[in-house]
């Protein structure tokens, strides 16, 4: 949640108060609040998807090269075929359950860097509930905050 208070002339000013509550003081008329706030959701989502993609690389034995987070607005993630894995911040707006396929998605891309059968035959071993997800992924993105976008 973030609340905002707008002060004329002020710059950009964000506050973490609790779990899952910012608070934005600042001239609201000027949009670089946005970018404070992106700024935020990119730092948060490295963070996360740093440990969280470690970890199920350890549990599925899938290995990458290294992980960046940005603000991607027609991807969720993606992997080179160097195994370099891009995953979207906004991915911290979707239920974990969603955001844990994308990033096995992007794991299994290190095996098969296509959308053929035997690709999505290993998403299925690790996730077998893949279509839901996948489903469920494209629903989520209809529910962004603008500021995110």
């Amino acid at each position: 949640t973030v609340t905002k208070e707008h002060i004329a002339g002020a710059p950009p000013r964000l506050e973490e108060r609790a779990s899952h509550h910012l608070h934005l003081r600042a001239d609201l008329r000027d949009r670089s609040w946005q970018t404070l706030l992106r700024t935020w959701l990119i730092a948060r989502a490295e963070k996360a998807f740093s440990t969280w993609l470690k970890q199920l690389s350890e549990r599925t034995q899938l290995r990458y090269a290294r992980t960046t987070v940005r603000l991607q607005k027609t991807r969720w993630g993606s992997c080179s075929r160097h195994g370099n894995i891009s995953l979207n911040a906004r991915l911290l707006f979707v239920a974990p359950e969603i955001a844990s396929y994308v990033l096995l998605h992007e794991l299994c891309h290190t095996k098969e860097m296509n959308h053929s059968i035997r690709f999505w035959r290993l998403v299925e071993r690790f996730e077998p509930n893949w279509r839901k997800l996948d489903r469920a992924l494209t629903d989520a993105s209809r529910t962004l905050p603008r500021w995110a976008m």
